[in-house]
């Protein structure tokens, strides 16, 4: 690694992805001086943005939820980094469903990326679906429901499904395909097994604030311009450098081993994930050993069988594109069906055009989801206060 003038800091935060980017950026606009650690050679971590071969494009698709609203408006805004990063909402129909009915056929709808709820979309959503006034009512009543959920209420829901939650409202079937092809897609997770609260709390941005936001340059240009703040308010953004381990003396975090060289904080935040830190980094050991247990018996959400096409031709005319019938949204049935090689007639299929959001790009990302870099951001907002409270 290249060593810093001073190994002194503040913060060492581990990780530039989405969580710790923003995080680190965050205490060095608190006067902090902040080390932000990462292995690879730029900031963004899963959504970084890579050049190769004049194309560029993200290590794994992503597109931001909201699209508006969101906390990234307001760590741009806090950071005063606008002329680095510039939001693109693409206006127009730049959403596309494509789905096929139970007859069958294929059947297909533009939209907004940001819903206005006018007549014209819910009757494209009735036809598509073959939905009837009735349906639609249905569907309302489950929409005004989550809206009007206050915090405690939608808390309360971390440990109920959101296909238990769902199912109650009598959704028909093809609008509840719907929402539930919309929860396997961004949280990459079986339905039966999302917690409600997260579910809800997603949906609840997409209808305030749209679906389908993306960074001129590429997605990765927030971490990317969060890492460069940290470098010009006396930080250090140290990069190709793996954590070895997190330093731990009478109970404390008091800094971070790179190799030979140990950087010394009053406070250490990892974002390398929670079984890594630790297991591996901090030490079972320093741990009660029920915490250690729940924290061993975490499972992480599935993977996406991700393709990726760089093409010098417009294909798609849409930015967002979901290819799905009533049988390709998974809970755990399913999907054992699924792994006893018995498929639905139509994979759940998600395409990204992130051309389509920035015009200097050029690729479609199939698979690859940004539901999560919202709720980063919101966190790296909430461990910034307590590392703010924790060092007075």
């Amino acid at each position: 690694m290249a060593q810093p003038e001073d190994d002194q800091f503040d913060v060492v935060v581990i990780g530039a992805g989405y969580g710790g980017a923003p995080l680190a950026a965050l205490r060095a606009h608190q006067g902090r001086r902040v080390a932000l650690i990462d292995k690879t050679p730029r900031a963004g971590g899963k959504a970084q943005t890579l050049d190769r071969r004049g194309y560029r494009y993200e290590m794994f698709g992503a597109v931001g939820i909201p699209a508006v609203g969101s906390r990234f408006d307001e760590l741009v805004d806090q950071l005063g980094i606008q002329d680095r990063v510039s939001q693109l909402v693409p206006e127009g129909h730049a959403a596309a469903i494509c789905f096929r009915a139970p007859d069958g056929t294929w059947r297909s709808q533009r939209s907004p990326l940001r819903p206005t709820g006018d007549a014209g979309e819910l009757t494209a959503l009735q036809r598509t679906f073959g939905a009837t006034d009735r349906d639609m009512e249905l569907l309302a009543t489950f929409y005004l429901t989550i809206l009007s959920m206050i915090e405690d209420e939608v808390e309360a829901l971390d440990d109920v499904g959101m296909l238990a939650f769902l199912r109650p409202f009598g959704l028909p079937t093809g609008l509840e395909s719907q929402i539930l092809a919309t929860m396997n897609m961004l949280f990459a997770v079986a339905v039966d097994r999302l917690a409600a609260s997260e579910g809800v709390l997603v949906l609840r941005q997409v209808v305030l604030g749209g679906a389908g936001r993306f960074h001129a340059g590429g997605y990765g240009q927030v971490p990317e311009a969060c890492a460069a703040y940290v470098d010009a308010h006396g930080g250090a953004f140290v990069r190709s450098t793996r954590v070895d381990e997190i330093v731990i003396e009478d109970g404390r975090a008091t800094g971070v081993r790179c190799g030979e060289c140990v950087l010394k904080s009053a406070a250490v935040v990892s974002n390398a994930g929670i079984q890594p830190t630790i297991v591996k980094l901090a030490g079972a050991g320093h741990f009660p050993d029920e915490y250690v247990a729940m924290v061993e018996g975490l499972e992480p959400s599935w993977s996406i069988a991700g393709l990726r096409y760089l093409l010098d031709e417009r294909v798609f005319d849409a930015a967002l594109k979901p290819v799905f019938s009533d049988q390709s949204w998974l809970d755990s049935e399913r999907f054992a069906v699924m792994e006893a090689d018995e498929w639905p007639d139509v994979p759940l299929i998600a395409v990204d055009v992130a051309s389509e959001f920035d015009p200097t790009l050029v690729g479609c990302d199939a698979g690859g989801r940004g539901a999560g870099t919202h709720q980063a951001v919101d966190s790296a907002f909430r461990v910034a206060e307590l590392v703010g409270a924790e060092l007075g």
